[in-house]
């Protein structure tokens, strides 16, 4: 049985009725590349936090009243994934014309980069690239993205980030971020300053 949202119901049907199946280009693409963060967000998992699956290894799973939250038995794909992402690659980029990709923290990601220097050498020309990150990562990541945004053409890449409070709850929520460092990261991908 497939169950299929409504919102994607009309990618469904140009899948099916193009008989291609598993070769099937997408003009859009949710991409995880990676599980290394170095955020534990009270709402995320190990699955999607280096950080938090380290913690939960030395230290166990949340009990709860009717079961355990953050618990370790799922399998890390990053690498095996991205192998797969990475060899249908030069078939997909030809139609794909939206890549969202998070992570982990997608900008502490290869293929983050890797994707930008696609579009920077042409040799993919996407409508939307939009990268979810926290936006807090080493200066040096901050520089490099304002660097690469500058030669993206305008209104092509999103830099999506969020914050779900400030000061101090969000640092409470966002475990391991630091609000200032933030904000000032956030100012100065706007102001396209490195």
């Amino acid at each position: 049985r497939i169950v299929v949202s409504e919102w994607h119901m009309h990618w469904f049907y140009d899948i099916i009725e193009s008989g291609l199946g598993e070769t099937y280009a997408p003009s859009s693409i949710g991409l995880t590349s990676t599980q290394t963060c170095q955020l534990k967000c009270m709402y995320c998992s190990p699955q999607y936090s280096s950080s938090w699956e380290s913690e939960i290894k030395q230290k166990g799973s949340y009990k709860l009243i009717k079961y355990d939250y953050n618990r370790t038995d799922y399998e890390i794909t990053d690498s095996t994934n991205m192998e797969l992402f990475w060899k249908i690659w030069p078939k997909w980029k030809k139609k794909a014309n939206k890549i969202t990709i998070t992570g982990g923290e997608p900008l502490l990601s290869k293929d983050t980069w890797q994707l930008m220097d696609d579009i920077l050498d042409g040799s993919w020309n996407p409508l939307s690239f939009v990268i979810n990150t926290n936006l807090d990562v080493p200066p040096k990541l901050i520089n490099n993205l304002v660097k690469q945004s500058k030669k993206i053409k305008p209104g092509i890449l999103t830099i999506a980030t969020s914050g779900d409070a400030f000061g101090p709850q969000l640092e409470y929520v966002r475990y391991g971020i630091n609000c200032a460092r933030w904000i000032k990261n956030v100012k100065k991908f706007l102001d396209g300053t490195s």
